[in-house]
């Protein structure tokens, strides 16, 4: 697919509430699953977000220390973390995301929530 067409597939998937792809998440995304929370874990980050996109499909998965979220559960997890910025963040991540897929890699998101964790 091309950049522009990556782009749109995960604007549709992640914007516009769009099915995602549960055969794409097991093909491209579960295996790495552990190999990422360990990512996530050094990197000091509370969740992780990678995406996918191919064959104007696209998958998702949100991972956190102790849950892993998948396509529209991924998505619905992290409108409510996001909230009312879950529209802009995504709108600054897709193209990254898409350039990042284009490049035949893996974008892989860590991020902290503010107070998550804390005693």
């Amino acid at each position: 697919m091309s950049l522009n067409r990556i782009r749109t597939v995960l604007t549709r998937a992640l914007l516009e509430d769009r099915a995602m792809d549960e055969g794409l998440f097991q093909y491209d995304l579960a295996e790495n699953i552990e190999e990422w929370r360990e990512m996530m874990h050094q990197d000091g980050e509370d969740y992780l977000i990678v995406v996918t996109a191919a064959e104007n499909k696209a998958a998702m998965v949100l991972i956190d220390a102790e849950a892993v979220f998948v396509n529209e559960e991924a998505r619905a997890h992290l409108r409510s973390l996001w909230g009312d910025q879950y529209g802009p963040n995504m709108e600054q991540m897709i193209p990254e995301f898409a350039r990042s897929l284009n490049d035949d890699e893996l974008p892989v998101s860590g991020f902290k929530i503010a107070g998550h964790g804390e005693a």
